[in-house]
């Protein structure tokens, strides 16, 4: 009797188990997820917070700002009048704006005036943001976590660049 009901009770935990499995592992992808969503938004408050905080200061003056961004994210600053793709080369590699689907990009940019187009790593596709007063001093870039990104004024706009 005693060997009966200890393997019912195996049974009932090895099913209990791999439902908590099957199921709970969405759950916490999802979960997960959303964590990197929220950190890639949080950056993109702290890179709109310095331009306007630059552009309340005198012409030439300049911040830094430190990207802080989940794995497999970046953030690109385009100019939205030039959305071409710009290729940087050894150590500046990581820099480059080269989306696979530049096209997509480009209508992004051009319909929605985004000037900042984004990706997290769990999510599929581009997102895109804009700040009116920012724009790449330097030409396209690309910005991945850890690098810093500098701030400068140019009086009626402020301008943004790899460090």
């Amino acid at each position: 009797m005693e060997s009966a009901g200890m393997a019912f009770a195996i049974i009932f935990t090895i099913i209990v188990i791999a439902f908590l499995l099957v199921f709970g592992y969405q759950q916490i992808t999802q979960w997960l997820c959303f964590q990197e969503q929220a950190q890639a938004l949080k950056t993109l408050r702290g890179i709109e917070d310095t331009a306007e905080r630059n552009y309340e200061k005198g012409e030439d003056s300049t911040d830094r700002y430190k990207v802080s961004l989940p794995e497999d994210s970046s953030i690109c600053f385009v100019d939205p009048q030039r959305p071409e793709k710009k290729i940087y080369s050894g150590n500046k590699a990581a820099q480059s704006w080269n989306p696979e689907n530049l096209d997509a990009a480009k209508v992004m940019i051009r319909n929605q005036g985004f000037n900042m187009i984004y990706t997290v790593g769990c999510q599929a596709g581009l997102q895109g943001y804009k700040i009116d007063i920012l724009f790449p001093s330097s030409g396209n870039f690309c910005a991945r976590n850890g690098m810093w990104i500098i701030f400068t004024n140019k009086g009626l706009s402020v301008g943004v660049g790899p460090e």
